[in-house]
């Protein structure tokens, strides 16, 4: 039996636990990492988690420590802004000067507060490679001890644009629980009728417009086909004005955000996706293990590796509304080889299984933690 002394003290920093593909995908990796027996798990967020699914979660799991902080801000900003706020102070604290490892799960989020740590840390780059080089966030590479890619485009493109850093990157796919989603999909029964459905948090680079304007050049033909929107963001009300403009609106149906998408997901004739980029879209992963057809962007990264360069799912060029609508009308006509995608689907969704995906991680951490 592993005392606490011998077990690998790892804490994961996330800023915060909101429904979306993120969030779902670190449920999955503690779900399996939390198993591991020799290793020590502590949650760091910088916000309270008050999601319902996830205080379920973390219930069910005391074993694992949660310590809420407030992110370093400037001290007039903390004053004018934050002055109710403790700030993120815990490298004179002390309640995490034990951890051996320290993991940023979300695109350096944590660089500001764990310069002060000096143990060994990782960090997990979730989306495409332009964003981090749009957003000026690369010069925070040095501070971190390995880099965790989720896609091998990623990985590839990184190491040849930025070759000082290729013995840092590793590629781990993100984990997809199979076996839950179908179970979940069961809980509630499908909307009646046929309909496409998208699901994705409503925000800048979604690239709704596009998934719109097919859908209403597709209901021109198809009147009696409606249009699910599930999710919630920024952009919300915007995409819903826009909606309003076209004369399928009355097809086109925003849900809101669920807890539960799969059920309406489960019943789609297909699961549609329209954004500009992505690291590994959960959304895509999801629909594969539902057996469910998926048209995606051929966005920079995650589909076109998901879907087998288009033999597990349908792929269009970003923002191409027209060959969006002519994969729409081919998946609702039949116009293509279901039985021979949802073959490639059942392959291609073998490699983010849960179990193999965690063994890397704890592999990783292990072996940071001793320097190796």
């Amino acid at each position: 039996m592993q005392t606490q002394e011998n077990k690998t003290k790892v804490a994961f920093c996330i800023p915060d636990m909101i429904i979306g593909g993120v969030e779902t995908v670190f449920i999955n990796l503690m779900d399996e990492l939390s198993k591991k027996t020799d290793l020590q798990i502590t949650i760091v967020t910088l916000a309270k988690i008050e999601e319902p699914l996830y205080v379920k979660w973390l219930k069910s799991h005391p074993e694992i420590p949660v310590f809420v902080y407030y992110p370093m801000r400037n001290w007039f900003e903390s004053i004018i802004k934050y002055k109710k706020y403790r700030r993120f102070i815990v490298y004179k604290s002390g309640k995490l000067k034990d951890i051996d490892v320290f993991v940023d799960y979300k695109h350096f989020e944590f660089f500001k507060e764990l310069q002060y740590f000096k143990q060994p840390k990782i960090t997990w780059m979730h989306s495409a490679l332009s964003y981090f080089e749009q957003s000026g966030l690369f010069y925070r590479l040095p501070l971190y001890t390995k880099l965790i890619g989720i896609t091998d485009d990623f990985a590839t493109d990184f190491k040849e644009k930025y070759p000082e850093y290729k013995d840092k990157i590793v590629r781990i796919y993100n984990p997809i629980n199979v076996h839950n989603i179908k179970n979940k999909a069961n809980l509630d029964k499908a909307p009646t009728g046929e309909y496409f459905c998208h699901v994705s948090r409503l925000v800048d680079g979604k690239d709704i417009k596009t998934l719109l304007d097919a859908f209403d050049l597709f209901a021109k033909s198809y009147p009696d086909v409606k249009l699910y929107i599930v999710g919630d963001g920024y952009k919300a009300k915007d995409f819903q004005k826009y909606a309003k403009t076209l004369k399928s609106e009355p097809r086109i149906k925003f849900i809101g955000a669920l807890n539960n998408p799969y059920p309406i997901m489960s019943g789609a004739i297909a699961n549609i996706l329209s954004t500009e980029y992505e690291g590994l879209p959960t959304v895509v992963l999801e629909s594969v293990a539902l057996g469910v057809p998926c048209i995606s962007s051929n966005c920079k990264s995650g589909p076109r590796e998901i879907l087998l360069d288009g033999q597990a799912g349908l792929l269009f060029n970003v923002g191409d509304t027209q060959q969006l609508y002519e994969h729409m009308v081919n998946t609702y006509t039949n116009n293509i080889d279901k039985k021979s995608m949802l073959e490639n689907m059942k392959k291609s969704i073998t490699r983010f299984n849960p179990k193999d995906i965690a063994q890397k991680v704890h592999d990783i951490i292990c072996a940071t933690a001793k320097g190796l």
